[in-house]
């Protein structure tokens, strides 16, 4: 069982490290100090992977699923970024290991309490791409870390203080004392510490936020001006109204609107009357 345990390990590692250089040539040489949303997209480009984050119902962190032809990643909206941010690079470790040919949903991440040796993969996948050794030794530069280190590592990887602590330990980086400590932290306090709390404010707010794959989006629309489909499908990808969609996307095929409206003012602007 210890064999096998070591070679979803090793497995997890090596494709944690042909992904950065993929994501390298991608125009992305460090992860770390990446927002997600610029990762997120520079994933979908380097792997063909669409990329959705939506609601999902209580305690499912994300999915992933994927066919000859299609890649697939869900990720929950969520008040906890650097959560969301794992599960992000968790279910794409899914997709490269081939793991998602069935629908695989995730409840409640915990990085190193799966059983499930494809999960322990996509762990070590996920805390691999997200905090590589290189990143890591380039910012300690050799010396014991300080806990003003601690705090702006979590900052800089944009990772909670317990995966972190994971990270380092297994790295020969702190001993079990620091470790702990780092763990008594919060995200949200460590942004504190480091004059961050902005930035907090602003990746969690990008966290709540839904977003849906661009590339279907740009297929229906293509698909729409070849004249193969009408805009409902789009329509329906986006959630918008078909007309409104129509105004937006194809002007000359709208209806026209008078350039006066009922107030006789000029699209709907307010006009000084004296």
């Amino acid at each position: 069982m210890r064999a096998d345990i070591e070679r979803y390990v090793n497995q997890g590692a090596a494709l944690a490290q042909d992904a950065r250089a993929r994501l390298a040539a991608e125009g992305l040489p460090a992860v770390g100090g990446t927002e997600t949303a610029d990762l997120l997209q520079a994933m979908e480009r380097a792997f063909g992977v669409d990329v959705a984050k939506i609601g999902f119902p209580g305690g499912i962190d994300g999915a992933a699923w994927q066919t000859d032809g299609y890649r697939l990643v869900m990720i929950a909206r969520s008040d906890v970024p650097t959560r969301q941010r794992f599960t992000l690079a968790h279910e794409l470790g899914h997709i490269l290991a081939g793991d998602a040919q069935d629908l695989l949903t995730e409840n409640h991440l915990s990085p190193g309490r799966q059983k499930d040796l494809t999960e322990v993969r996509a762990n070590v996948f996920a805390a691999d791409l997200l905090m590589p050794r290189g990143e890591i030794d380039g910012l300690l530069r050799g010396e014991a870390p300080t806990d003003e280190r601690l705090t702006s590592l979590v900052v800089h990887f944009q990772v909670s203080p317990s995966a972190l602590a994971a990270r380092l330990s297994q790295l020969g980086a702190v001993d079990r004392r620091t470790a702990d400590r780092l763990r008594g932290l919060t995200t949200q306090t460590c942004h504190w510490l480091a004059g961050q709390s902005d930035l907090f404010e602003a990746r969690t707010a990008w966290s709540r936020g839904k977003r849906l794959p661009m590339r279907p989006a740009r297929l229906l629309y293509e698909a729409y001006r070849a004249g193969e489909t009408t805009l409902r499908p789009l329509a329906a990808h986006t959630g918008q109204d078909v007309d409104r969609l129509r105004e937006v996307l194809d002007p000359a095929a709208a209806p026209r609107k008078s350039a006066l409206n009922a107030s006789g003012t000029e699209g709907g602007e307010l006009v000084f009357q004296p």
